[in-house]
């Protein structure tokens, strides 16, 4: 599958959540800066009682996500987890495969392909794997408040974990626990 497909199914995502619920979105916020360490103690004692672990039987990764969010999942292909806030906003994750190897320039004409500016562009350690990671910025208007949009390639055996995440910047107290979720995919 070539980055452009990956273009097209996350803008088919994007607006179709955008009808269902002004704003809903695939992901979440920004992470706060370069992480070369494994998940700190601190932060596997905060979060790791709010998630609970999804397994993908047919490629064999698995991710923590929050408890009581919805789990929309193809083995072998993608997994969303989503939840409603009483703003109407989403918070959601999105886990997809891919065989394509993915760049940071990739990654930079996806963002800007959704109209989203990059700020930020770094790596992180998933689970003792060099993961890429490019944060950028969904301008808002009238009906939509601004966006964070976070994207990632995480290698894993015969493929790759594919990361999209946007996060209403109203929803972005939950970026630590964006971070916590990202950095416990394992394959």
């Amino acid at each position: 599958m070539n980055k452009w497909v990956l273009v097209l199914v996350l803008l088919g995502g994007v607006l179709a959540l955008w009808v269902l619920g002004f704003g809903q979105s695939l992901g979440f916020n920004a992470l706060t800066g370069p992480s070369t360490k494994p998940l700190s103690p601190e932060s596997v004692a905060t979060y790791e009682p709010l998630t609970i672990q999804y397994i993908d039987s047919e490629l064999g990764f698995s991710v923590r996500h929050p408890i009581g969010y919805i789990v929309d999942a193809i083995p072998g292909e993608h997994v969303h987890f989503f939840a409603s806030s009483p703003s109407g906003f989403s918070e959601d994750y999105l886990f997809k495969t891919t065989n394509e190897t993915l760049s940071f320039k990739d990654l930079r004409e996806i963002a800007v392909e959704l109209e989203a500016k990059p700020v930020r562009e770094d790596q992180v350690n998933v689970n003792g794997k060099t993961a890429l990671r490019l944060q950028a910025v969904l301008p808002g208007d009238e009906l939509l408040e601004s966006e964070t949009l976070v994207l990632g390639v995480i290698p894993c055996p015969g493929y790759r974990l594919y990361f999209t995440a946007v996060i209403p910047d109203s929803l972005s107290d939950d970026v630590a626990l964006a971070d916590y979720v990202l950095q416990t995919a394992q394959c």
